[in-house]
């Protein structure tokens, strides 16, 4: 199993965190940066955020412009050139999106590259229906882009292969795994991964991947940006994928009392809009995908945070609590 298949460190372990904040950075790898670009002491921060410093990624200013970068494997650059591939697809259809700058990625040390990325002035989502119902109108804008993109046959064969592996490991003993929680353990014995259901009736590439940090508002138009289409190379879904998650990520981490008018906003900005229940059963499926991630993660011996199990244990927890008590 190649390991880019699996999902990469968490950035927050919280589902609405706050935007992280720039440090002044220090230590080897912020040294071989400042090399590597040719810059000064001052013009390399740190990013810090709720639970500390983001490993590998740093702000800088470079020729006058302020910059995101971060480091990833070499191995890793041929995903993040597709992932640039369908920014820049979804961007000439009109969609906010964030992508390479001209000269990047660069190849860094220890066979790791550089990606560099502009440096938005941005805030994250707020619990507002201006912001749901903005975030819906631009997510249907992608959606519709994302249809036309021409290397969708590629996405759709490296998507097919991951749900394949998805697949059998969900059919197979995973009792000799190690570090797997317990919850983890019982519901995926009581909840079978259904692939259909993912797929849905019109399987495109999808974004995959929406959460806090992928969602940028950008000042001063507040508007919102997609960045991160990592996950989106592997993303041959169903759209109500990324709107069950946006349902997740963004409304119900909201206070409960605007659940459903923040529920009713992206779904006005979106248009045709599932129900209340087939976002649910999308919802825990992909709950359900993103575990059975992290134990081809564990199966492959690499670490995996408590915090990032908890995350889709929860949701399961919401979808049922949802399903007996209805939505705030």
């Amino acid at each position: 199993m190649s390991r880019l298949d699996l999902p990469a460190e968490p950035a927050f372990s919280v589902l609405r965190p706050e935007p992280p904040c720039t440090v002044p950075a220090s230590g080897e790898c912020a040294e071989r940066l400042r090399v590597a670009l040719g810059l000064q002491p001052e013009d390399v921060f740190g990013l810090r955020g709720p639970d500390g410093l983001l490993a590998g990624k740093y702000a800088c200013r470079l020729d006058g412009r302020p910059l995101f970068i971060k480091t990833v494997p070499q191995g890793s650059v041929e995903d993040h050139l597709l992932a640039n591939r369908i920014a820049l697809h979804a961007a000439s259809r009109g969609v906010r999106v964030c992508s390479l700058v001209e000269g990047f990625p660069r190849a860094f040390d220890e066979g790791r590259a550089l990606l560099g990325y502009p440096l938005l002035e941005y805030r994250f989502a707020a619990a507002s229906e201006a912001d749901m119902r903005a975030l819906g109108r631009e997510l249907a804008k992608l959606h519709e882009a994302l249809t036309r993109f021409p290397e969708a046959d590629r996405i759709g064969r490296l998507s097919a292969q991951r749900i394949d592996m998805l697949t059998g490991l969900s059919r197979s003993d995973r009792s000799g795994i190690s570090g797997i929680p317990e919850p983890v353990q019982a519901i995926l014995a009581r909840k079978p991964f259904e692939p259909s259901l993912l797929l849905g009736t019109e399987p495109q590439p999808i974004h995959g991947d929406l959460n806090f940090s992928n969602v940028c508002f950008e000042r001063p138009r507040d508007e919102p940006v997609f960045i991160d289409f990592e996950t989106a190379c592997r993303s041959w879904l169903s759209p109500v994928c990324d709107l069950a998650l946006a349902f997740d990520r963004f409304v119900l981490t909201a206070p409960r009392s605007l659940h459903r008018a923040l529920l009713k906003a992206l779904a006005e900005g979106y248009g045709n809009t599932p129900s209340l229940g087939d976002l649910l059963d999308m919802l825990e499926q992909t709950a359900i995908r993103s575990l059975l991630l992290l134990t081809a993660r564990c199966k492959s011996g690499l670490p995996v945070q408590h915090s990032e199990w908890r995350k889709f244990i929860d949701t399961v927890g919401r979808v049922r609590s949802i399903r007996a008590n209805g939505l705030a």
